[in-house]
Parts: structure tokens; sequence; C-alpha cells
């Protein structure tokens, strides 16, 4: 299947956008972020399926529990023997009272915010149980609008009358799935549905929904207003695509950015890792503190630029030594 290569910016940026928002980014900016990028990539990932591939549910399953879910355990046993031996010895982590085994046995139940050796690992999980549901949700066509509903009013009534958080990320991907229907939908109907007032139409909307909601997060199922924060999902999914289109436009396909897309997974697994690193050569080789990063924006821009080009660096040497399809296998 041949590549979409503004799917490839679009991936790109979004991973650029998940490294930034975990750096001590100026909260307003942290926040706007955390109104649409994961979102949008649930929303990319359901433009990519299709039924006619995977005529077999059992098929479809197999082959994503191998991609998403062999991954998860391989990266989550990887980065909790780093934090097991180093970094729950040193920095940010250093401090904090958490039992040896309690990273484990909450990356087992997919609980994100316990998950203190590497937390963005949940997304893996989540979007495996999200593809699965939609499967078997969605396989008629018949229903889709209703089922659209039903998931929307679970959402609701979840988010407003249940405190208590859902093993396996069942709350996180109830939700997911909305903007992952956008994504096939949007898919099915072609890119022609693309218009310029939907770009400035859906840019209104997401600053709205940004300006007059909380700060959100999908990892802790935090959604405030969820009527608004749907709201700014979606417009922030329309808007990005408009914008990966014009650079696709303009750019045309680029190496780097096809690497980098192709490269989200092990980016996302190892840019707090490299963070830990950077932070360490900052305050023991250059004697800066990194609390000069809080609250700032440029040079968490910077950080989390550098802290890409490292996460490729290793994606590259990992390549060379043969070990990448070990950690990410890719049929």
């Amino acid at each position: 299947m041949n590549r979409i290569v503004w799917l490839d910016y679009g991936k790109a940026i979004a991973i650029y956008l998940v490294v930034l928002a975990h750096t001590a980014l100026y909260k307003p900016a942290e926040a706007f972020v955390y109104t649409f990028h994961m979102p949008f990539f649930f929303f990319m990932s359901g433009y990519l399926f299709s039924f006619e591939k995977y005529p077999s549910y059992m098929q479809f399953a197999k082959k994503r529990f191998k991609q998403l879910i062999i991954p998860y355990i391989i990266l989550n046993l990887l980065t909790y023997l780093l934090w097991f031996f180093i970094l729950r010895k040193v920095g940010d982590d250093a401090n904090e009272a958490v039992g040896v085994l309690s990273p484990l046995m909450a990356a087992l139940t997919v609980s994100p915010k316990a998950m203190v050796h590497d937390v963005p690992l949940w997304f893996l999980a989540a979007l495996f149980l999200v593809e699965n549901l939609y499967y078997l949700l969605y396989k008629n066509k018949r229903y889709s609008v209703v089922v659209t509903a039903t998931l929307f009013l679970i959402a609701f009534l979840n988010t407003k009358y249940n405190p208590v958080r859902l093993p396996f990320c069942i709350d996180i991907a109830i939700v997911a799935l909305l903007f992952y229907r956008l994504g096939c939908v949007l898919r099915e109907k072609g890119d022609k549905i693309f218009k310029p007032y939907l770009f400035a139409l859906s840019a209104l909307v997401l600053v709205l929904a940004f300006v007059f909601n909380d700060k959100v997060a999908m990892h802790t199922n935090t959604y405030n207003n969820i009527f608004l924060f749907v709201a700014g999902g979606v417009a922030g999914c329309c808007f990005m695509s408009y914008i990966c289109m014009i650079l696709q436009n303009l750019c045309g396909e680029r190496k780097f950015v096809k690497y980098i897309a192709k490269d989200t997974l092990l980016i996302c697994a190892f840019h707090l890792i490299v963070f830990a690193g950077l932070k360490g050569v900052m305050l023991y080789i250059f004697k800066i503190d990194p609390s000069v990063l809080t609250g700032t924006v440029l040079p968490n821009v910077i950080f989390a630029l550098l802290s890409m080009v490292i996460c490729i660096v290793i994606s590259i040497i990992l390549d060379k030594l043969n070990l990448k399809k070990f950690l990410i296998p890719q049929s």
C-alpha cells in the first residue's frame, strides 16, 4: 500500500507535539496541545483502517496484537528495567515513593498515570482496544450512527457519574472511538471533503474549545466538559489534516518526514528517557539547572526537538544492529 504523504506529515507533527507537551512547557501552550494532539493520533489510525483489508476479524486481531501489544510488552519491560536500575534513583523520579513492582502492575492493567517508568506506552494498548472494538461495533454499517451516538452517551455518563477509572483503558477507548470513527468516515468520503471553509471553521471551534474548557488529558480520562472536548478534538483533527495537506502540496514527499512517521512508536516509548539523559547532561556537564525550562516556550521547543533527534539516532542504531525488528514487528 502506498504511503499517504499528508498522513506522514500528520504523524511527524503529532509525535513532536506529544514530546513537546511532556516538557516543562508554558502551561497555556501545554493545555492547547492537549486539546487535540491525542484525538488526532486516533483519527489518523482510523483513517488508515479498512474492513476490506481485513475481512476476517481473527486475522485483524492477530496482526494488530503483533504490531501493538507485543511492542507494548517488550517496551514496558525494557523501560521498566531502565527505571528500576537508574531512573528511580536519579532525576525527577528520585524522590517519588513508588513500589518497585507498582509500574509493572500498572502496565498489566494499563493504568497510565501509575506507569511511572514510561507513561506514553498507554497509547499502544488503548489503540489495540479501540481498533478491536471498532471492528466489532462498526462491521455492520447499518447501525453506525446508533453506535456512535451510544458511545458518546456512555462517554458522557461515565465521565460525569463514574469517579473510578476502568482497567485496560476501557473508559479512554470509548471516547477515542469517536475520533477513530471520524477518521474512517473522512477516508470513505475522500479528501475532497476538506474545504477552505472547513479549515476556518475548525480553527475557530478549536480555539473556542480551548478557551472555554479546562485542561484535558486523555491518558487520565479527564475531559471536564466532554462536549467541548469532543468538539475541540474533532476540530483539531480537521484543522491538522488541512495543515498537513497544505504541507504535502507545498513540500511533497520528504524522506525525513517519512522516517519520523515510521518511528513514532519508538519516539513515543523513549522520549521521556531521553529527557532524563538530557537533563543530566545539562546539570552535571553544563551546570545548568533543568528548572530553567519550567514555564517557557522556546527553550522547550528546542529541548523537544533535540530529544526527537536523539530518539531517531537511537532508532537508526537499533536498525543498524538489527534489533529494531524485535521491538516493533512489522507484520
